[in-house]
């Protein structure tokens, strides 16, 4: 499986099957993280935590208070796509992390960024998917809110699109 990044007018590639994607709530200044799988059906949040409540932060009724934050299971379904919002206004972008490898998306303003499963070693544009009639991912779940990691890797390892090639295939199982 990969995870395809579609992102300030590249696609990246990471031969991922989990991913940790974290940010920082733009009124509450409180840190997200949630945990994903790269799944066949899609992608998968197994599993979300907050460090507090407030604006926008509607927390279930199965959520526990542990030293990290408030944790708790979500339950939706596999998604065909994740759309994360870059407004460039928030201070700091998304943080998505997989194996050792951390991706800063969106923190300048610019077109929402694209998550999507796919079967297929190299990811292709979403149009192209599309018309072969595979990796075609439905209509978009846009999140109310997203979340970052505990053990996210040292900074050392973060990459910037910007400073990709067009198209970038990582091995980072």
């Amino acid at each position: 499986m990969s995870l395809c990044i579609a992102a300030a007018g590249k696609i990246i590639t990471l031969a991922a099957t989990s991913f940790t994607l974290s940010w920082t709530h733009s009124v509450e200044k409180t840190e997200w993280v949630e945990q994903w799988q790269v799944t066949h059906g899609g992608l998968q949040v197994i599993s979300a935590r907050v460090q507090g409540s407030g604006a926008g932060i509607a927390l279930p009724d199965d959520a526990v208070l542990t030293p990290e934050g408030w944790t708790y299971r979500p339950t939706l379904p596999p998604l065909p796509r994740l759309v994360l919002a870059a407004s460039g206004t928030t201070g700091a972008g998304w943080k998505l992390c997989a194996a050792s490898l951390c991706l800063e998306l969106g923190a300048n303003s610019s077109e929402p960024i694209e998550l999507w499963a796919s079967q297929e070693e190299q990811c292709r544009p979403l149009e192209e998917a599309a018309a072969a009639g595979t990796d075609a991912p439905a209509s978009p779940w846009v999140p109310g809110f997203m979340s970052a990691t505990p053990d996210v890797p040292n900074d050392e390892h973060a990459g910037h699109l910007g400073e990709s090639p067009d198209s970038v295939l990582c091995s980072c199982i």
